[in-house]
C-alpha cells in the first residue's frame, strides 16, 4: 500500500518560536532536555512540498527513512550525516540530499546543536523534473548525502523564505525545479549493480508498499532469492537496518508524510495497523525532531494561516 497526502487548497507556513511555551522539545538522547524550534510550511506544487526549519537541536536521532526525498543546507553548527554507511561531515552551508526510503543518521557535532532547512518533496516529483534525461535519470538515488555546493544552499534558502512569505506556487514550481536538477548534477552513479543487490532493492520496495503488516522473513527471502539467513544479511549490510526495524521506519516516515498533510495522529495510528496512538507515538519520537501531537499542531495551524492570509487578499 502505497499512501499519498490529502491535496491541500493553500500553501502554508506556520511557525514556532523558542521562546514561546509552546516550544517543541526533542526526545532526549541523554538525560538533559534538548530544546530547539521548528517552523513548517507546505506548498501544492508538484502534489506537495513540505518545508521544515529547525533550530538549535542537539539530538542523536535514531536511523530512520523518509517517504519522500530530503533535499537542504545547513544553516549553522555541524552535523555528521550518514547514509548507506557513507558519513560525511555538513556544516553551515553544507548542503544534505537524501533518497527516499534509505537509511540515515545525523549526529550533532557543534555545542548548542545545529540548524537546518529541509524541503521534503515526493519522489515522483523529483522524477517529473529529472525526466528521461540519462544523465539525470542516473542520479538516483543520490549517492553522497553532503554537497559543498554555495549556489545550490542559497536556491536552497531563497525558496523556503519564499515559501513562509508569498508561497507563490509558480515561483516555487520553477525555483523548486532548479534545486532539483542542481542537486542531481553533483551525481556520478552507475545505473548498474550487481543481481543480489538489485534482488534485495526490489525486497526493500515491497517492504515500502506493505506498511501495515509486516511481511515473514522467509517471504522476503524467497522473493530476493536467497536462504533467509543470507538475506537477513545482505538486506542489513545494503539498508542498513534489518527487516523488521527497517519496516517499523517506513512506517514512521508515512506517519510523517500524513501528519505533514493535516490527519491526525489516530487516525495515522489506525491507517498504518499501529496498536493506538500510543504505540505510534514511542516509535516517531526515535528518529523524528517533535512528536506525532506536536506535527499535527503545526501543520493544521499552518493551514490555518494560509487560509487567513488568502482572505486578506
Amino acid at each position: 500500500m502505497t499512501l499519498h497526502p490529502p491535496a491541500q487548497g493553500n500553501d502554508a507556513a506556520f511557525t514556532l518560536s523558542r521562546e514561546r511555551r509552546s516550544t517543541v522539545r526533542v526526545r532526549p538522547t541523554t538525560a538533559r532536555a534538548q530544546v530547539g524550534s521548528v517552523a513548517l510550511a507546505r506548498s501544492t506544487a508538484f502534489g506537495g512540498i513540505t518545508a521544515l526549519k529547525g533550530g538549535a537541536f542537539e539530538t542523536r536521532l535514531q536511523p530512520h527513512v523518509h517517504s519522500s526525498y530530503v533535499i537542504g543546507v545547513v544553516d549553522d553548527g555541524a552535523v555528521e550525516v550518514t547514509v548507506n554507511g557513507v558519513s560525511a561531515i555538513a556544516t553551515a552551508g553544507s548542503v544534505i540530499v537524501i533518497s527516499p526510503f534509505v537509511v540515515h543518521t545525523e549526529i550533532p557535532l557543534a555545542p548548542g546543536g545545529w540548524s537546518f532547512r529541509y524541503l521534503y518533496p515526493n519522489e515522483s516529483a523529483v522524477r517529473e523534473i529529472l525526466g528521461d534525461s540519462p544523465r539525470y535519470r542516473a542520479a538516483l538515488p543520490f549517492p553522497c548525502p553532503v554537497l559543498a555546493d554555495p549556489g545550490l544552499a542559497s536556491a536552497i534558502r531563497n525558496l523556503d523564505d519564499d515559501l513562509r512569505a508569498t508561497g507563490d506556487r509558480a515561483v516555487t514550481e520553477s525555483r523548486f525545479a532548479e534545486i532539483v536538477r542542481a542537486a542531481a548534477a553533483h551525481s556520478h552513479t552507475s545505473a548498474h549493480a550487481p543481481r543480489e543487490r538489485r534482488n534485495v532493492q526490489a525486497v526493500r520496495t515491497l517492504i515500502t508498499q506493505r506498511t501495515q503488516r509486516n511481511v515473514s522473513l522467509g517471504d522476503l527471502a524467497a522473493a530476493a532469492g536467497l536462504s533467509p539467513f543470507h538475506f537477513l544479511r545482505v538486506f542489513k549490510a545494503e539498508v542498513g537496518l534489518p527487516p523488521y526495524a527497517y519496516f517499523e521506519q517506513v512506517r514512521i516516515a508515512y506517519a510523517n508524510e500524513m501528519l505533514c498533510a493535516g490527519v491526525e495522529p489516530s487516525e495515522v495510528a489506525y491507517l498504518l495497523g499501529f496498536t493506538d496512538q500510543s504505540h505510534l507515538n514511542r516509535q516517531f519520537g526515535r528518529g523524528s525532531f517533535t512528536t506525532p501531537g506536536r506535527l499535527s499542531r503545526l501543520a493544521s495551524q499552518a493551514l490555518d494561516h494560509a487560509r487567513s492570509t488568502r482572505a486578506r487578499r
